[in-house]
């Protein structure tokens, strides 16, 4: 703790100018101290005023070899594109089905809503008749074979 008590504070003058380039006795430093310790530390290549040419991909007596390799890739692609084909057909199939089957379910939901509501209208207009009423209940109140008694 006491050395955080003993830091120096320097000034701008003291420390000099700011700049992106690393001094190189610095950087020698860090990689000694980096290698001294084990670290990995990858080797900087010295940047040169001449620059290497770029090698041709394919030299010209192996034309024959990339023809060959570039016809079995269109191949390949090709089937891969076939397969895409297949499976986009398949998937809009199987989503026609689904907006079919979906349809179809709101149109029974639809039904039954219909059915109900004529089925509760009966029902009204049942109970409006006179006598309907006590006829109801006698069905309902006498014994019957699934009951208990």
């Amino acid at each position: 703790m006491q050395a955080w008590y003993s830091i120096i504070r320097l000034d701008r003058n003291q420390l000099g100018n700011k700049s992106s380039v690393t001094h190189e006795s610095y950087l020698q430093w860090v990689i000694g101290r980096a290698t001294q310790i084990g670290m990995p530390y990858p080797m900087l290549r010295p940047l040169t005023s001449t620059t290497p040419a770029v090698p041709s991909p394919l030299p010209s007596k192996t034309i024959e070899d990339y023809q060959r390799r570039l016809h079995e890739a269109n191949l390949e692609s090709d089937a891969w594109k076939m397969k895409y084909e297949t499976s986009e057909r398949d998937n809009d199939t199987i989503m026609g089905i689904l907006e079919q089957t979906t349809w179809e379910l709101k149109e029974k939901e639809r039904e039954n809503v219909e059915l109900k509501d004529l089925l509760k209208r009966k029902d009204a207009i049942i109970d409006r008749m006179p006598g309907s009423r006590r006829r109801r209940m006698d069905f309902f109140a006498g014994t019957h074979s699934d009951s208990e008694e």
